[in-house]
């Protein structure tokens, strides 16, 4: 079981460069390695926009196999708010987003400086968007690497050699092939790891959905407990928020041919999420009964999945998932290296058109991310994945500010919005950082103190906006 589907894995990889790499030759200027030179068309929107989503942060851990009482309900109310979040998105660029930005390439980095003016504000956004997409990239790292372990049990997690592995193959594919090289690759990672939810589930019910446990307990039974208040508030603001704010969000926008076919794209986009994620949680659930107890990370269900082999589900679920979770952290982590290439590029060489300059950027970006990883896990150990919780609160945290400033363009390149909204702004990071990586007593749990950061950005971010405008007023009379 382990050697075939390590030569799954090893094939699926070489095609992902393979693919990646198609569009190496017709790459000549910058604009071909960002943006796809503005052509993609809604069909690629959407393809893209799936597999970048899936997996986001490790999020497929989530619906495959969480068994506790809050797993069920991110299970059960996850499709649900996806998809209604992302039509709110897409309805929201439709109206507010700036033509400019779909009749000329561009990116989060320009799209701020236009906002903003180019001041401080635009810097303070940039880098919580920035920082907040290396979070994820790093988190799917550490999924990667756990994965590898269960193959080879001397893999360090903070070493270079697995690590190099997982970051290696998505950065040398985005350097050869660009954006669309990894928009390429979306209609083949998606696949895989549509086959989780089609294969698993048919092999489950063709073998009667006999459990598999051997210990003699009784067949684990979850509680449905009515959902947490916390957890309802928390995936509101998360997906009404977060996802705009993120730079690959952007990126896909200023590639695509036009504001319709972004718009249709990312519609489509959010239903096939929440079928999909929805499709993760049926074998999730019917891995909790087969299995008889939950799990908590993915590695720990390949782990026991590899202790039960001989079983034909087991084998099947253990090959599947395995290459799966691989198609999904690697189409999330080449969104990642992708985008934030890209902003590194618009600020270090906003004027330069030259296809190796880009390339190089894009490959610096995988060295420092791969040197990033493994000085940050070995020093902080299992202690990194703290950073998860925040990575969202630290993206929806900046949302308000860059919504309104969307809406009214002159209020946005007012300095006594942006300095109340930046005010507003360091006070929420404040709330979210200390719930999340100290024990100070009386502070709200990440999932409250990030929905309560939102709220102080929110709110200060209104009050900039209407002060900004009552100054306005009078100056315009």
């Amino acid at each position: 079981m382990l050697a075939v589907t390590l030569a799954l894995l090893f094939i699926s990889l070489v095609a992902f460069l393979i693919i990646g790499s198609l569009n190496a030759g017709a790459m000549k200027t910058r604009e071909d390695m960002f943006s796809a030179a503005a052509r993609l068309d809604r069909f690629q929107i959407a393809r893209t926009t799936l597999a970048a989503n899936v997996a986001i942060s490790g999020g497929i851990q989530w619906f495959l196999v969480q068994g506790s009482t809050t797993g069920l309900a991110i299970i059960i109310w996850g499709p649900i708010a996806v998809l209604i979040g992302m039509y709110l998105n897409a309805m929201f660029v439709d109206r507010y987003a700036p033509a400019a930005f779909f009749e000329k390439y561009s990116s989060f980095a320009t799209l701020t400086r236009d906002l903003f003016g180019g001041r401080l504000a635009s810097g303070v956004v940039l880098a919580i968007t920035s920082l907040g997409s290396l979070t994820i990239l790093l988190v799917e790292i550490y999924v990667g690497v756990a994965a590898l372990q269960i193959f080879f049990p001397q893999v360090s997690a903070a070493g270079l050699g697995a690590t190099s592995v997982v970051v290696g193959a998505v950065t040398v594919y985005a350097v050869l092939g660009g954006l669309l090289g990894i928009v390429r690759n979306d209609w083949m990672q998606n696949a895989l790891i549509m086959s989780v939810g089609v294969v698993v589930v048919l092999v489950f019910f063709s073998g009667g959905g006999q459990s598999a446990a051997t210990d003699g307990a009784p067949p684990f039974r979850p509680e449905f407990a009515p959902i947490p208040l916390e957890l309802i508030v928390w995936l509101v603001v998360v997906n009404l928020f977060f996802i705009p704010t993120q730079l690959r969000f952007w990126q896909v926008a200023g590639s695509a041919e036009n504001r319709e076919a972004f718009v249709r794209g990312y519609k489509r986009a959010g239903v096939q999420t929440a079928l999909l994620w929805a499709m993760l949680a049926i074998v999730g659930y019917a891995l909790l009964h087969y299995l008889g107890h939950p799990f908590s990370t993915l590695d720990g269900l390949l782990r026991e999945l590899v202790a039960r082999q001989g079983d034909i589900v087991v084998n099947v679920s253990f090959g599947l998932i395995t290459i799966a979770a691989f198609a999904a952290l690697v189409s999330t982590a080449d969104s990642a290296i992708i985008s934030l290439a890209q902003c590194v590029s618009d600020v270090v060489a906003p004027k330069s058109s030259s296809i190796w300059l880009q390339r190089g950027i894009v490959a610096a970006v995988g060295v420092v991310t791969l040197l990033l990883y493994a000085g940050i896990f070995g020093l902080l150990g299992t202690r990194f994945i703290d950073v998860f919780s925040s990575a969202f609160s630290l993206f929806i945290l900046i949302a308000p500010m860059v919504c309104m400033a969307m809406m009214r363009p002159e209020i946005g390149h007012s300095k006594l919005f942006q300095y109340v909204s930046l005010a507003g702004l360091l006070a929420a990071l404040s709330v979210v950082l200390l719930s999340t990586y100290t024990s100070v007593p009386h502070l709200p749990s990440p999932l409250w103190a990030g929905s309560i950061g939102f709220a102080i950005s929110l709110v200060s971010a209104v009050v900039g906006f209407l002060v900004a405008r009552a100054q306005k007023a009078p100056a315009d009379a």
